[in-house]
């Protein structure tokens, strides 16, 4: 059995895409603005469906051309825990059950 992290944007937030980026309005009161293509792509995504870090980290190298040799995957890693920690993005799991037929 293995246990996959999924993020998604929270229920009870405000967004407004507009030229200038993403204007986001926390949990917590505060605003944010999203304004470079990563940030935006990662938000677009996350509007879309609960994402696991593996499919962002996938969908992020297909959209901006990236090589498996290019390290993203802890700024992603860290961009996500400041989301979460603001109440932007939650987090949750899905187990998965995987059994093997041997015949």
């Amino acid at each position: 059995m293995s246990t996959e992290v999924r993020y998604k944007l929270a229920d009870d937030i405000f967004f407004d895409k507009n030229a200038e980026g993403i204007l986001v309005m926390g949990t917590d009161g505060e605003s944010y603005r999203l304004t470079d293509a990563v940030s935006r792509t990662i938000w677009e995504q996350l509007a879309a469906g609960t994402k696991s870090l593996d499919e962002l980290e996938q969908q992020i190298r297909q959209i901006f051309t990236l090589t498996g040799d290019e390290p993203i995957r802890e700024d992603l890693i860290e961009f996500l825990k400041q989301l979460t920690d603001i109440g932007i993005v939650v987090t949750t799991t899905c187990t998965e059950n995987i059994t093997e037929n041997i015949t």
